[in-house]
């Protein structure tokens, strides 16, 4: 009897461990991005934010492909009609092309320390547009929740801006409002993806609305800058390389993979290691030092992210 209780508590702990250790995994990857961009940028300053984009989407792109056509094959594929293609290309082009646009834009500008406070903003939107499109009044508790999320980016903005020289707190502004732009319109793509999760499963629906980003943001690329802009420094190459495989593809099935395991809820707790993953990062790959408010601002928007994510 002894033995059959703990082989059941076994089975019943390892996928939930598991399931853990792939969203940290995936929060990691996500997490690295800001770093990796800056790395890049550091590497070549005239690198332009389109080209870099593209090399990753471009690298990342095959590997999107392989695991369509994979699940194409399989019993659960969801067979494509108006319903799931026009919802799909939206919300591939908002979330994942769109938001990244933004997201690197704005990484010019500002650290990325302050970046990933920034874009953990979106459970907050989500909520608040929830409430918008859905006529819901907010709890007292999700109220708090985003009193606190906020306070924090408004302290932790205000200590980096008292630090500023004139002309860096306009770079500032500039990258901060480019990053919460960023955070609207994933927090809109991760509004209008729950549906489309349910019908089709979140790594059949991950890997098509990528491949429309991939393809968005090569042709945006094509549109604006010459063939040759994509021959760039090995290190550059490189960077991008990591960018598409260890922060895009890997990440990307390794939280829908969590969430599978552990539920929305749980990972969305688990996923608020990432502003502090990236400030570690930060600190020792790009010399990022957080004063105390700027560090009590970020975690006050983790604090009010997670407990809304909760909810």
């Amino acid at each position: 009897m002894k033995t059959t209780t703990r082989s059941i508590q076994t089975e019943s702990t390892n996928p939930r461990l598991t399931g853990i250790l792939f969203v940290l995994a995936g929060a990691l990857g996500f997490s690295a991005k800001a770093v990796l961009v800056k790395l890049a940028f550091a590497a070549q300053a005239d690198i332009d934010v389109i080209t870099l984009m593209a090399l990753r989407m471009g690298m990342a792109l095959p590997f999107f492909v392989v695991i369509a056509l994979f699940l194409k094959k399989t019993k659960n594929n969801t067979q494509f009609s108006r319903d799931t293609v026009i919802p799909v290309i939206t919300l591939g082009l908002l979330g994942y092309y769109l938001a990244s646009y933004f997201d690197f834009w704005g990484l010019k500008f500002i650290p990325a320390g302050l970046e990933r406070a920034i874009l953990f903003t979106y459970p907050t939107i989500v909520v608040l547009l929830s409430a918008l499109v859905y006529k819901t009044k907010l709890a007292g508790k999700t109220m708090l929740a985003l009193v606190i999320s906020y306070g924090g980016i408004v302290l932790a903005f205000s200590s980096y801006a008292a630090l500023s020289t004139a002309e860096n707190y306009d770079n500032l502004l500039t990258g901060s409002l480019l990053v919460f732009s960023a955070a609207i319109s994933f927090a809109i793509f991760i509004l209008g993806s729950a549906r489309m999760i349910h019908k089709m499963g979140s790594i059949q629906f991950t890997a098509w609305s990528m491949i429309v980003a991939c393809i968005a943001t090569l042709i945006h690329f094509f549109v604006v800058n010459d063939i040759n802009d994509i021959f760039v420094p090995g290190k550059v190459l490189f960077i991008a390389a990591i960018l598409a495989i260890f922060s895009t593809v890997i990440p990307s099935f390794f939280i829908a993979a969590g969430i599978k395991r552990i539920g929305a809820s749980t990972a969305s707790i688990v996923n608020s290691t990432g502003p502090i993953i990236t400030i570690i990062l930060g600190y020792y790959l790009l010399d990022e030092h957080l004063a105390l408010n700027q560090f009590i601002g970020i975690g006050l928007v983790i604090t009010g992210a997670a407990l809304v994510s909760r909810k």
